[in-house]
């Protein structure tokens, strides 16, 4: 699940040479702007095959989205110690989060392989302005309905138009024997 404020990671960028001392925005920004910054910012052309934007030349987005989780079939909570079943006794979804300036939404998007239900989504809405810890869930508040449906078909829109990646297994000692940590000879596992 997208934490409250797991889009608020702080973009600390210091160059005494080039930035000016105590700048401070607050226009969204992803991590993928990362290497389109720095490219920028030293002067070089970016890979044609990097995403987002460089946080000093590029306009800001009306949206940022991150995803968290696979959705895939039988997918635990935490792939690390291969715990915890969602609630309908499927595999943990896959969670998608729209960031406005305004809002934050976000919901399931697939589960154990598949487009999720309706009734599973999961709604949460918060108004990050008014609510900047997101500890009210506006969602199935009546008054935010054509809120809720906008950033959900916004949320949909992306989805289909996102690489669904192959399916990358947690690398545990169990699933995959040659990822295991190297061992120490002469010292206990």
């Amino acid at each position: 699940v997208c934490a409250p404020q797991s889009q608020r990671t702080p973009f600390i960028v210091s160059w005494p040479a080039s930035l000016p001392q105590g700048t401070r925005r607050d226009d969204l920004s992803e991590n993928m702007d990362l290497a389109r910054t720095l490219c920028d910012l030293a002067g070089i052309a970016p890979d044609p095959g990097f995403r987002g934007r460089s946080v000093f030349s590029d306009p800001a987005p009306d949206a940022v989205f991150a995803t968290v989780g696979t959705g895939v079939a039988g997918a635990k909570a935490s792939a690390a110690s291969n715990r915890g079943a969602w609630r309908n006794g499927g595999g943990w979804p896959r969670r998608c989060c729209i960031r406005t300036d305004k809002w934050r939404f976000d919901m399931n998007t697939r589960q154990d392989g598949a487009t999720i239900a309706e009734e599973e989504e999961d709604w949460f809405l918060a108004d990050v302005a008014a609510d900047p810890r997101e500890t009210t869930n506006l969602a199935y508040d009546p008054a935010h309905r054509a809120t809720v449906d906008m950033l959900r078909s916004r949320v949909l829109a992306h989805v289909a138009g996102s690489v669904e990646p192959e399916f990358v297994p947690a690398f545990s000692e169990d699933e995959a024997p040659e990822f295991r940590p190297p061992r120490i000879a002469g010292v206990p596992d």
